[in-house]
């Protein structure tokens, strides 16, 4: 079911840069930036310096900011989805959070890290309160996911920083522009927070390849599975935390699209459906856990039309009863968590109710 009404939407393409939607591989790229230095915990990544951009401030952060479909940022504000006003150095979208009103986010398309297989770039973060921008990290930034607290006024991020001397990414926690508190080495861009921001869970592609979870905090990490993405996995992957039920669900392939692990790493299974069958719909690129509903929302390409599904699961999470598709559209975000989701598809953004569980 859809909602149109009180939902406006007003959308102009405004010609972004195409964000980049496969394998985090680029195959011709611009020469790499200086690198930043990772080092091993509890030292800190050395300071890049930073510049400043000043905008004019807005009355308030937007609830919602996503990137459109050539990259421009939409914004929701009073129950209206628009293409947003971006800071001057705005090129690629990285990650929204409402609760710290900050938008982080690259000032240039992907080029390759020092290594020659994995792409990077930049990292600013815009503050609406204030109406300025901040460079955080100059380079060799994989990825950049807010944690979900903000409580206390502190702005956490955990980031996938290219770690010259290994090849590969680590997986850092930076609360301040320039520094970082590697928790995690070897790790690959495919990690996610906690809903309360306690833990990370990520892939490691160097050996012991898997599936991992670490404290924010730092010390040893737990290995939960010898799951990794094949082929590298899709961009922007990330485990996706159910830690009511001690699990994690990650995209395994077009077979098997989904795998369950348990969070104390005693055992994962297949979720499969009520006939033992394959799981209806893509794999998944994107996906949001509706608790409360036990329904999984997804989004992910069938040939070549993205489409977002709706999976009703059992108790013990190993049969999805149900499965629904919502619209040939890409999910982005919820619109009100664990009720409804905004997608994006060729007439522009949606709002879809999740259907009765």
């Amino acid at each position: 079911m859809s909602l149109r009404s009180p939902l406006t939407v007003a959308l102009v393409w405004c010609g972004w840069p195409t964000v980049l939607a496969g394998v985090l591989v680029l195959t011709a790229c611009a020469p790499p930036a200086t690198p930043t230095q990772v080092v091993p915990p509890p030292t800190t990544i050395l300071k890049t310096g930073k510049a400043q951009i000043i905008l004019a401030p807005s009355a308030a952060a937007p609830r919602l900011v996503v990137a459109g479909a050539e990259g421009e940022l939409l914004a929701a504000r009073a129950g209206i989805v628009r293409p947003e006003d971006s800071p001057a150095e705005y090129a690629m979208f990285w990650d929204y959070s409402a609760a710290a009103g900050a938008l982080a986010f690259a000032s240039a398309p992907w080029r390759r890290s020092a290594s020659g297989n994995l792409s990077v770039s930049d990292f600013w973060v815009y503050d609406y309160s204030e109406g300025g921008s901040t460079r955080w990290f100059a380079s060799n930034v994989g990825r950049v996911l807010w944690a979900p607290d903000a409580d206390d006024g502190t702005r956490r991020v955990a980031l996938a920083l290219f770690d010259r001397a290994r090849g590969d990414f680590s997986l850092a926690i930076a609360t301040a522009p320039g520094e970082a508190r590697v928790v995690a080495e070897a790790a690959s861009y495919a990690f996610s927070w906690a809903p309360d921001g306690s833990q990370l869970a990520y892939v490691r592609r160097a050996p012991p390849t898997g599936l991992y979870v670490v404290d924010a905090d730092g010390g040893p990490a737990l290995k939960l599975s010898d799951f990794a993405y094949q082929d590298g996995g899709w961009l922007f992957d990330k485990p996706l935390w159910m830690p009511e039920h001690g699990v994690l669900i990650v995209a395994e392939n077009y077979d098997r699209p989904l795998r369950a692990v348990l969070l104390d790493g005693s055992a994962e299974f297949i979720p499969t459906a009520p006939d033992g069958g394959r799981v209806s719909g893509p794999r998944p690129d994107v996906m949001l856990w509706a608790r409360g509903r036990r329904q999984l929302v997804l989004s992910g390409e069938s040939g070549f039309a993205p489409e977002t599904w709706v999976h009703t699961f059992s108790v013990d999470l190993r049969t999805v009863e149900h499965s629904l598709m919502l619209a040939e559209a890409t999910l982005k975000e919820w619109w009100q968590p664990g009720e409804s989701v905004l997608l994006l598809g060729d007439v522009g953004a949606e709002v879809h109710a999740l259907p009765a569980p």
